[in-house]
């Protein structure tokens, strides 16, 4: 999944980060739970869903919403660890693994996997994050027995062809290349140094040229298997398809997995310091000063995360934040501007990204600590935040009628070891956000101690 962190700051911060966020803020009707733990969710006011949590032999919580107004079944598998879990000495291991997956297997030549997936309508990704590793596919109803024999390729996939193993180290070292003269490749290789010197989470995820060159079919093999394990899957399924097809298709596949590997999966806990510095990093192509400004989260409580994530979306985190309209529309010091949480398994921090001309970067900077610090002051306009929490809870309906978003959004409630009625409360109390929690989030909030990393020209 490339580098998780560069994903967060660029992919999650600008594009899926918003969907996350405002999947955080829904308001759903709770129906009601009954000994089968099935939960009904209001669909756009339009019909009543039913939300599964079951288990078949070879797979626990199975997450399952059958929706049969359309012919479209979508299916989303985590396996805790990723990147963060490559051996030493082999940075890149997971996400290697990730590509070399999705060049076929069982006999099949790329070409001959790729013309599957064309042929059939299916939609496959796999990818790696440091934290997990995930696989989506999207399939026609018509055509679903071929996608769980694609599934069951990608799950059961043991023999690894010298030439797939060659292919894709080709594409990984074209990759490292490319990165090298990447703005924010230097950018987020600069936060992890500052942040996660010492901890695995410091490695790039895609890897070193000098790892690339040891790995072999064996070390994807072996690497598979312990990240692979019934203990650690996560899985959910939405669409047409009901919960006795889901039990007879999915569950052979999974059924020659291992049980699992609690100490393969262990990270050392990690608890990074924020302090106030601005940190240069010089490029010799730098025509744009990519800024990343960091602050600490005082509170992990998921109500405390779940009142910031409107914070959040008020000064930085939509189209009309504050940020948005102070230092693009007023001001012109920025080419954009987004703001998001960073989030994972050991530590939680608030993003604020800021693309600038170089002559104009330690203004902008300037201008987003003075407006921190306005903030905190209690200068805001809580009618304002209540209409960026709108925005949020409107715009995050689309999660409602995909397939493709529910299946994730179902598997990511898994990943938080959050239960759906647990989520379900934590939207009545969204729904009913007073000024007094706003102030309340903002008083614990530190803007002076503000990590900046910068992006300039080097002379």
């Amino acid at each position: 999944m490339k580098d998780m962190l560069s994903k967060i700051l660029v992919v999650k911060t600008l594009a899926y980060l918003m969907i996350g966020l405002a999947i955080a803020l829904i308001i759903v009707a709770f129906i009601g739970l009954d000994r089968n733990k099935q939960v009904q969710i209001n669909l756009e006011g339009k019909k009543l869903n039913k939300v599964s949590v079951f288990n078949t032999e070879h797979i626990k919580n199975i997450h399952a919403y059958e929706n049969l107004d359309n012919n479209i079944i979508a299916i989303d598998i985590s396996f805790k660890g990723g990147g963060a879990l490559d051996p030493i000495g082999y940075e890149g291991l997971s996400h290697f693994l990730s590509l070399v997956l999705m060049q076929g297997n069982s006999g099949l030549s790329p070409y001959e996997f790729n013309k599957l997936l064309d042929d059939y309508s299916i939609k496959l990704s796999v990818t790696s994050g440091r934290d997990f590793f995930n696989i989506h596919i999207t399939t026609l109803t018509y055509y679903r027995q071929k996608a769980f024999d694609v599934l069951s390729m990608i799950i059961n996939a043991s023999d690894f062809s010298p030439s797939t193993i060659d292919l894709v180290k080709n594409d990984v070292r074209s990759s490292l290349a490319l990165q090298k003269d990447d703005n924010k490749f230097l950018l987020n290789k600069a936060l992890r140094n500052n942040l996660f010197r010492g901890h695995k989470y410091y490695r790039d995820s895609i890897g070193n040229t000098n790892a690339l060159l040891k790995f072999n079919a064996k070390d994807v093999k072996d690497f598979k298997q312990k990240l692979f394990t019934k203990d650690n899957l996560y899985l959910s399924v939405s669409g047409n398809i009901n919960n006795a097809e889901i039990t007879k298709v999915l569950d052979p596949i999974f059924m020659n997995l291992p049980d699992g590997n609690a100490k393969f999966l262990s990270l050392k806990k990690i608890s990074p310091k924020i302090t106030r510095k601005i940190i240069d990093i010089p490029y010799y192509n730098a025509k744009q000063s990519d800024i990343t400004m960091v602050l600490n989260l005082p509170f992990a409580d998921n109500t405390s995360l779940a009142y910031f994530n409107v914070i959040n979306a008020y000064l930085g985190g939509i189209p009309d934040s504050v940020l948005f309209n102070d230092l693009r529309n007023k001001n012109g010091l920025v080419y954009f501007v987004s703001s998001g949480i960073y989030n994972d398994n050991l530590s939680k921090f608030w993003l604020i990204n800021l693309g600038s001309d170089p002559s104009q970067s330690k203004e902008a900077i300037a201008r987003v600590q003075n407006l921190l610090k306005d903030l905190k002051a209690g200068s805001y306009n809580f009618n304002d935040i209540i209409i960026a929490r709108n925005w949020l809870i409107n715009n995050s309906l689309k999660v409602f009628t995909s397939n493709d978003y529910f299946s994730s959004f179902l598997t990511d409630l898994q990943l938080e070891n959050k239960t759906i009625e647990e989520y379900l409360n934590e939207e009545k109390l969204i729904s009913n956000i007073s000024e007094d929690n706003i102030k309340d989030i903002i008083n614990k909030l530190d803007v002076e101690n503000v990590l900046t990393l910068r992006i300039v020209p080097k002379k």
